[in-house]
């Protein structure tokens, strides 16, 4: 099992990090069916991805929308990871990801209540209200007042171990390395 850490650093709603760039992956897209190699995916060069090269797609269910940051591998359905900003403009079932973990950080907005099949309420609230939960759990998330954009990190259980880390963007964190 391998751990990533990722490190979100927000500013109105720019969403920075040390992300791998979409046209390095190791895998390429003759290979979808070889096994993932994480390894090659954790020491893939990193860049820094301009949010116009974000992919908008509907949530899996079609009651949302999603601006896909990063997934790794590129191609494919099978990824050992996966990050967007989900888009919540009405109250709304999320998705279900069997084997995944999944976190979610709010950027922009008033805040989503998520109501969890089992009768549990998490609250992700501004600044920046956070939540972790298992991909496989139903719920339901009801927007607190107005639409809200998510940082939204998933990872398959399996295959690694992750940790989202919130930054301000101050000091020499600023010093991105591009490749």
């Amino acid at each position: 099992m391998k751990w990533i850490t990722w490190t979100l650093l927000v500013m109105n709603l720019a969403v920075a990090g040390l992300f791998v760039g979409r046209s390095h992956w190791p895998q390429a897209a003759s290979d979808q069916n070889a096994p993932m190699n994480v390894d090659s995916l954790l020491h893939t060069p990193s860049q820094v991805i301009s949010s116009l090269d974000y992919r908008r797609e509907r949530w899996r269910n079609g009651l949302g929308w999603t601006r896909e940051i990063l997934r790794l591998p590129a191609q494919g359905d099978d990824w050992a990871l996966r990050l967007s900003v989900a888009e919540i403009e009405q109250d709304a079932a999320f998705s279900t990801f069997p084997g995944v973990e999944r976190e979610l950080v709010l950027l922009q907005g008033n805040g989503v209540r998520l109501r969890f099949e089992d009768g549990r309420v998490a609250q992700v609230l501004p600044p920046h209200g956070r939540v972790r939960f298992a991909g496989e759990e139903a719920l339901h998330g009801e927007l607190v007042d107005g639409t809200t954009h998510d940082f939204n990190l998933m990872w398959k259980r399996e295959l690694l171990q992750a940790e989202l880390l919130h930054r301000p963007l101050v000091g020499s964190m600023l010093a991105l390395r591009v490749s």
